[in-house]
């Protein structure tokens, strides 16, 4: 969709392919990273209504990052029409590879 969107009008929207749909956006980010970390806990705790409120709240909290977003791009797009850089992308990365290890260990 972002590439259609970009070859019928003929702008650029990384900040929306970045922040929104990879979620690298400052509010989406962390509260996505909490969602999950209760939600994994919950589930090696064997506490399933624990992990799907974890889930739901995570979600909303997506939303929220997305809408929060969403505004802010409407009341200054030239400030926020870029994507995020690749620096934070690989810090992301190493973040989310250091989780997976760390949830290889703990099983």
């Amino acid at each position: 969709m972002v590439y259609r969107f970009r070859r019928i009008n003929g702008v650029r929207v990384d900040g929306l392919s970045s922040q929104i749909v990879l979620g690298t956006g400052g509010t989406s980010t962390p509260i996505y990273l909490a969602g999950f970390g209760a939600a994994t806990w919950a589930a090696f705790d064997s506490r399933w209504w624990l992990g799907a409120a974890a889930a739901v709240a995570a979600g909303v909290g997506y939303a929220f990052g997305t809408l929060r977003w969403w505004h802010a791009y409407r009341h200054d797009p030239a400030a926020h029409a870029g994507g995020v850089s690749p620096r934070m992308l690989a810090a992301l990365a190493a973040l989310a590879c250091l989780g997976f290890v760390a949830l290889l260990l703990a099983g």
